[in-house]
């Protein structure tokens, strides 16, 4: 049996307790609870000439972790659980707590008073400026019900109807709520069209419910049933076979109620409860209830963790080429909130690449167009994608198809090129020029020892400049491995070497490059300059990743972009 705390430091132990005899604090150990190997304290702790009675319940691995002080003498409206009653005496992340310093005796004396002054309407200065939704104090088992944070409800409606959408295919269990109706069918909200074909395989009816005030109850059951009495609409239950394994699913309740969604904001929280009907022997049946969490996977939901992004989801952002460095962008890009992907890529998933791409062995043999295109719309459904498979300058199989591409550049906002081909930097810059947007290239070196991202915009610097400058040696080279390069059996040419880890910092700089080009000067950021190489290997030394700007350079004899120093 491991070593208990108070076995380990039982110096500490005797600290605590002498603290608390100095204060004056009656105090018993729970024999019962330390014999099964959890130490707790029951404590009269006098406040203002008035004993309130506490327990403390130390964690396993005290002193690295703060104890639990619980109390029924008191019912505070904030910093108090409205279930289990312990206090919230600091913050809840651990570097609010000090090992070395913090005891009960010191929580009891300077923190208890504090809180109870700022729960009753005293200081706010002293309080962490965070809300308290109660629904994060519910028992919640491993299951899911996914909704729009934005719908407001009809203040005259206080039940309707749930329009359940499912699909085994997305992992964990969970389900979208499709359409949210009044008593009488009417939609009052619905989903995102993303998040109704994700959630399209099967459908069943629910129902909703007002409160005015939470859920009073952490046992779902109880719960339900005492909504069930006063709402007789839920009775109803349709029960659809197979919609969790070996059971009957007998529906979901969504419950919503007013609750603090920030510091100081009220707003409408949700919980739901899952019933389903568990088959017995002799035809009878068990009757299961749990709580699920509610999701916000709303649009606004997503982009309110990444606010200095709003202006990408009106973006059309072309990414070629969806190696490595491609394939990681365009699904980064897709996270960030892109509203459109172009993707064009002509090659397959070969086994051997994914150690360094981005998807796993489950899209090996499929064009690598076509899964990132599966990848981000099951992943990142609020990003639609368009692809193309095609190998540009080819003339095999059909031969280069002018129109093809002239269709994929025409509504974008900014071309990406990730495939480190001369021919291809050159026509897409081009074409780019052409059309008045910005084109951007990401590449490693053979080794993956550095990497260069680089920026052309409509009226600056062009790539033909920029690689003239870079064969005459006017501007620096990434370091590379001058042996970088291998050719795998069963693989037409050689490919070079080099961890995910790495060409990671590529991908990230490009998307970042990407970031301050579309967005406002106020947005995410701006740079002053257009092109920037990596170094983090020399030969057999690591190197902290370092980016150093340089000068793309500019010929005045240069037909493309006329550009004068």
């Amino acid at each position: 049996m491991a070593q208990r705390w108070w076995e380990k430091w039982p110096e500490r132990l005797e600290s605590e307790l002498n603290e608390l005899d100095e204060l004056g604090v009656r105090y018993e150990i729970d024999e019962k609870s330390k014999n099964d190997g959890k130490l707790a304290l029951n404590l009269e702790y006098k406040l203002d000439s008035t004993p309130i009675y506490l327990r403390v319940s130390f964690p396993d691995n005290y002193p690295y972790f703060r104890f639990e002080v619980s109390t029924d003498d008191l019912d505070l409206e904030r910093h108090q659980n409205p279930f289990v009653k312990n206090l919230c005496l600091i913050g809840r992340a651990t570097g609010n707590w000090s090992p070395n310093e913090d005891t009960v005796a010191r929580f009891l004396e300077n923190q208890l008073p504090k809180v109870i002054e700022s729960a009753r309407g005293g200081d706010e200065s002293m309080e962490e400026q965070q809300g308290e939704p109660i629904s994060d104090y519910f028992p919640y088992q491993r299951s899911m019900v996914l909704i729009d944070g934005t719908w407001d409800l009809d203040i005259k409606e206080n039940h309707g109807q749930l329009l359940i959408g499912y699909n085994q295919n997305t992992g964990s269990f969970k389900v979208a709520v499709i359409e949210l109706q009044d008593s009488s069918g009417t939609v009052l909200a619905e989903a995102s069209d993303a998040i109704k074909s994700l959630y399209d395989e099967k459908k069943i009816m629910g129902h909703w419910v007002r409160l005015n005030t939470p859920p009073e109850a952490l046992d779902a059951e109880i719960q339900y049933k005492k909504l069930d009495r006063s709402h007789p609409a839920l009775g109803k239950k349709d029960w659809k076979r197979d919609f969790i394994a070996n059971t009957q699913f007998g529906g979901i309740l969504g419950i919503t109620f007013p609750e603090e969604i920030g510091y100081k904001k009220e707003g409408r929280g949700w919980i739901f409860i899952i019933v389903h009907k568990e088959k017995k022997a002799k035809k009878k049946w068990n009757f299961k209830y749990h709580y699920a969490r509610a999701g916000r996977i709303g649009p606004d939901d997503l982009i309110e963790r990444i606010p200095k992004l709003q202006f990408l989801k009106d973006k059309i952002i072309g990414v070629v080429g969806l190696g490595s460095i491609g394939a990681a962008s365009a699904i980064e890009l897709a996270r960030c909130g892109a509203g459109e992907l172009h993707i064009l890529d002509y090659d397959y998933v070969d086994p051997g690449n994914i150690v360094r791409w981005p998807l796993g062995h489950f899209y090996v043999g499929a064009y690598k167009g076509e899964s990132v295109e599966h990848f981000i719309s099951q992943h990142y459904p609020y990003t639609r994608v368009s692809k193309l498979n095609m190998c540009i300058g080819s003339t095999l199989d059909g031969g280069f198809q002018p129109d093809e591409l002239n269709n994929f550049i025409c509504d974008l906002d900014l071309i990406f090129d990730a495939t480190a081909e001369w021919g291809v930097h050159h026509l897409l810059s081009d074409l780019a020029r052409e059309k008045g947007i910005p084109y951007v290239i990401a590449s490693s070196t053979p080794g993956a020892w550095g990497g260069l991202v680089a920026r052309f915009l409509p009226n600056g610097t062009c790539w033909s400049c920029f690689e003239r400058a870079r064969t005459e040696d006017k501007i620096p080279l990434p370091p590379f491995e001058e042996n970088g390069k291998v050719q795998p059996a069963g693989c037409g040419s050689p490919t070079f070497t080099g961890a995910n880890f790495d060409l990671q910092e590529v991908a990230l700089a490009g998307v970042r490059l990407i970031m301050t080009t579309l967005s406002e000067p106020n947005g995410y950021g701006q740079v002053d300059w257009d092109a920037a190489i990596l170094s983090f290997r020399e030969k057999n030394k690591f190197l902290l990743p370092e980016w150093k700007p340089i000068d793309p350079y500019a010929y005045p004899d240069c037909q493309t972009c006329g550009k004068r120093k």
